[in-house]
Order: C-alpha cells, then structure tokens, then sequence
C-alpha cells in the first residue's frame, strides 16, 4: 500500500509539472495577435489553435490508451446523466463567472500580463478574442489540464474514489495557481472553479465533451458579464 500511494504522489507531482508547462502555451497564439494585427496573423493564429487542439486531443488518446483509462469516446450518445451534469455545472460556472464580475476587476483579461494590449485588441477584433479566450484556449486547457493530467495521475490501478478525490483537489489547486497568480481573490475563484471542473470531469464519466462545454459556456459568460 505505501508503495503504491508513493507511485500515485510521483505521478500526480509529475502529471502537474507537465500540465503547467503546457498551459503556459494555452494562450500563446493570442501574444501573435497582440504583436501584430493583420490577416497573416489571423490565419497564423487560427492555424496555430486548431493545430492546438488536434495535437493535445491525439495526445490525450495516445495517454489514455498507454494507461489503460477508461473515457467517453467522441462520438458516443451522451446519457442523461452527463447531459444533467453539463447543464448543473454550468449553472454553478456561470455563477461563479457572475461573482467574479462583480468583485474583481479586468476579470475577462487577468490571465494575462499586458492587459492594454488584450483590451485593444478585444475592441479591435472582439470575434478573434471570443474564439481565443471563450472557445479555444479552454478546450485546450479541458485537454491538458483534465484529460491528460488525469488519465496520467490516475490510470486503471490507481482509479479508486481515495485516490480521484485527492486528484480532483490537487487540479482545482492547481488550476488555481496557474490561473490565480498571486492574488488570493483570483487565486480562491480559480481554485473553485478547478475543482467545480475536475468534479464535472470524473463524474460525467471521463467525458472531456462535457468539460469542454462547460468550460467554454463559463469563458463566454464571462466576456459577456465584463
């Protein structure tokens, strides 16, 4: 037992490393934006996160598969059960994006340094940053942060309710750190709102559809809220 709850703590330590060097990269298609505007950026920019989303989806058959975890295929019919789920936590996403409006300021930009460049380019383009901030930057962050950290962190011999609930608190913890910076407001609404989608995760059954939904109704609520 010992010996195998130190493998599950280097798995998960190692599953979080690579999830935040990788989330680092979630929203660099948008810094081409902010350097340059023109339709060679645009087309970079789209390419570039379709490109994205492509590569961390194999990424995440390919890990799924190595260890041996169990998911809701793409094409499968959503149960019942998954479609109360989605529409659950999305109520509870938008209740947190509404809460995150109203007490933090620049809440649709505070994952980002240069904040007057977003907000010019927001204005300039605000179908290009919908995409990017509302659509794809977190189908992206739903792949790595959620599909890949848990099919790793987990796999077959390690997917008990003891060990999903310590992993489902570590990615809240951590989507909150990578999310929240050093600021204990924002910190404490992305740890939350980590934990509300790691929950949604294991209990839709692994369906990386359902996070991806959520998590884009979420984003797209807050640009509209801001």
């Amino acid at each position: 037992m010992v010996h195998q709850n130190v493998k599950f703590i280097s798995r998960l330590l190692l599953a979080s490393l690579l999830a935040a060097i990788v989330m680092g990269l979630s929203t660099a298609p948008i810094d081409i934006l902010t350097l340059k505007y023109n339709w060679i950026t645009v087309a970079i920019f789209l390419v570039v996160y379709l490109f994205a989303i492509y590569l961390f989806y194999r990424i995440y058959l390919e890990s799924v598969t190595n260890n041996h975890f169990k998911i809701t295929k793409i094409a499968a019919k959503p149960s019942a059960r998954q479609l109360v789920i989605t529409v659950l936590a999305m109520v509870v996403m938008l209740i947190l994006a509404a809460v995150q409006v109203k007490f933090v300021s620049d809440a649709v930009y505070s994952i980002a340094e240069n904040v007057a460049d977003l907000q010019a380019l927001s204005q300039r383009s605000p179908i290009l940053m919908a995409l990017a901030l509302g659509v794809f930057a977190p189908i992206c962050e739903e792949l790595i942060i959620r599909g890949n950290f848990f099919s790793y962190a987990l796999a077959k011999r390690f997917d008990q309710p003891r060990y999903q609930l310590v992993t489902v608190i570590v990615n809240g913890v951590l989507f909150g750190l990578l999310r929240g910076g050093f600021s204990w407001v924002q910190l404490s609404y992305y740890t939350v709102m980590g934990l509300v989608l790691a929950a949604t995760y294991i209990l839709s059954g692994r369906d990386i559809r359902v996070n991806s939904v959520v998590h884009v109704t979420a984003n797209l609520g807050l640009m509209l809220m801001a």
